[in-house]
């Protein structure tokens, strides 16, 4: 099994102020990271140890979703980071352009029963 990411959001003052949340992802400590130069544990336990946090600021109303396509992989955190940095700061869904207008509205004829029977008779 591969590396287990936590992920989680907090409300700061920031928050309460531009209905935004602060995305946080830990990864998980390096088996490598637990041990010193000399080739012997770390007198830190590695169990208590947290790797690197990642943090990203997203609109409130979108943290459960960010969240749950991050468990799924739908997303990954690198690509909400980029998103972010290049809309300013703060992500947002990227919304494709739509191409010309709405559609014209479909104007339907009312089905007149009467009407096809005498075009039955004259035909």
């Amino acid at each position: 099994m591969g590396p287990q990411y936590q992920h989680f959001v907090i409300l700061d003052t920031r928050s309460s102020e531009d209905d935004t949340a602060l995305l946080v992802e830990v990864s998980p400590v390096d088996d490598e990271s637990a041990v010193n130069d000399e080739g012997t544990e770390n007198d830190e336990s590695t169990e208590n140890n947290s790797g690197k946090v990642q943090t990203v600021r997203i609109p409130f109303s979108e943290a459960q979703i960010m969240i749950a396509a991050l468990e799924v992989g739908s997303i990954g955190f690198r690509e909400i980071q980029d998103n972010a940095r290049a809309a300013g700061g703060t992500w947002r869904e990227r919304v494709k352009p739509q191409r010309g207008g709405p559609a014209p509205r479909k104007m339907l004829r009312a089905y007149d029963a009467e009407e096809e029977g005498e075009e039955d008779k004259e035909g």
